[in-house]
């Protein structure tokens, strides 16, 4: 009977140390599982916030290109008004230089009597 009575001692003492490391261990476990949760939720929330900063980036871009592109018409545009400038300044100076001493009043309504 003693044998047995020590070796169910033992055997309870043995036990109840294993509940208490599986208590520890599941304790553990369940706090490293709310810390990895929330790590996860923040590098969850990181990705949205980059991927909406990636959209705004696009955008951006986009409108960057097209103010690019509205500047280059421009460009082109102010090009052609100064090479129609140029082509009117030298009409202008190949006039004749008797039609500069002409008046410029309105003398087609005059009479020559």
């Amino acid at each position: 009977g003693d044998l047995r009575e020590s070796v169910n001692r033992s055997l309870e003492v043995i036990v109840d140390k294993v509940r208490g490391e599986v208590g520890t261990f599941r304790a553990d476990l369940s706090s490293k599982d709310a810390q990895l949760r929330q790590d996860l939720g923040l590098e969850l929330d990181s990705l949205r916030e980059l991927r909406h900063l990636a959209g705004m980036e696009a955008r951006l871009q986009a409108e960057m290109q097209a103010t690019k592109d509205i500047c280059m018409a421009a460009t082109l545009q102010v090009g052609s008004v100064e090479d129609a400038l140029g082509r009117v300044r030298s009409s202008v100076a190949a006039l004749p230089s008797f039609l500069w001493s002409l008046e410029m009043g309105d003398s087609s309504h005059r009479r020559f009597d």
